[in-house]
């Protein structure tokens, strides 16, 4: 077995996960010096197995990045410390939310000897799990609305 097709073995497939926030780290980026946060994500898949997926969480000039920033936020409870631009890694650790997850593509190593196994990554995140969202038992999710008040079939009729 070469190496590419074993980690091919270690992708899950895509769709929305729950996640629980193992780890996390103020910083800047390399390039831009933009503040970010480090995440490591501990998720689970449809049979409860444990797997780690970094991501960062980048504040920047960029719609893209801040749509995910704000959609992290409102996945995990954070919205009100998003919305006063005091978000930090401390309020990160040990939140859980969902997220859709899906594959990249490999990268041309800088060498040049080929490129690095493709991998699973956070597309976005989600404050609401898809019908068959993988998630262990007793994981925490956010309460679901209340229901309405029962409507009987005769209230459905226009006349």
């Amino acid at each position: 077995m070469t190496a590419d097709e074993a980690a091919k073995l270690s992708l899950r497939p895509d769709g929305v996960y729950g996640f629980e926030v193992a780890n996390a780290t103020d910083g800047k980026t390399k390039e831009k010096g933009h503040p970010m946060i480090a995440l490591t994500l501990s998720f689970f898949d449809d049979s409860g197995a444990r797997f780690t997926i970094r991501d960062w969480l980048v504040h920047s000039d960029s719609r893209w990045s801040e749509k995910k920033c704000y959609d992290f936020a409102t996945a995990t409870g954070l919205s009100a410390q998003y919305a006063a631009g005091k978000m930090n890694a401390d309020d990160c650790l040990g939140r859980s939310g969902f997220a859709m997850l899906g594959i990249e593509k490999g990268k041309p190593k800088q060498d040049g000897s080929g490129n690095f196994p493709d991998r699973n990554s956070v597309k976005y995140y989600t404050s609401k799990p898809a019908a068959k969202a993988s998630a262990p038992a007793g994981f925490a999710q956010a309460a679901a609305p209340a229901a309405g008040p029962a409507v009987s079939d005769d209230d459905s009729i226009p006349f």
